[in-house]
């Protein structure tokens, strides 16, 4: 067929007629404080907080993955209850430099969870 709109799928007409709608009917994105982008779909991060999120979920996951390799119960609870704390603790920080930092910290403290699982397996 030499027809143009038999070579496209549905889905690529539909985005190719939304590239073709005027600008004026998308609503502006407002920067706020936090670096997010704010539209009507809701806060959307800029890259580096993006990043930085991705960041902290990963230290989570890790801390909670070294922690899983505690023997004893009680033990293990503890720190899954001290890990949750802090994390809860700190939620709510905003400034870029000061997540950071509680980065490393936190990288800091599962590389100290970690040696100390290899020496008691050891």
């Amino acid at each position: 067929c030499c027809c143009i709109c038999c070579c496209f799928t549905s889905s690529s007409l539909l985005l190719l007629s939304l590239l073709l709608l005027p600008i004026h009917l998308f609503p502006p994105l407002r920067m706020q404080a936090t670096g997010c982008v704010r539209s009507r779909l809701g806060a959307i991060p800029d890259l580096k907080s993006f990043m930085q999120r991705r960041s902290v979920i990963k230290l989570y996951r890790d801390m909670f993955r070294a922690i899983s390799k505690v023997e004893d119960e009680y033990y293990k609870e503890y720190l899954s209850n001290w890990v949750r704390r802090e994390f809860k603790r700190n939620k709510t920080e905003t400034s870029s430099a000061e997540v950071q930092g509680l980065l490393q910290r936190g990288r800091k403290q599962l590389e100290e969870v970690q040696s100390a699982m290899n020496l008691a397996s050891a």
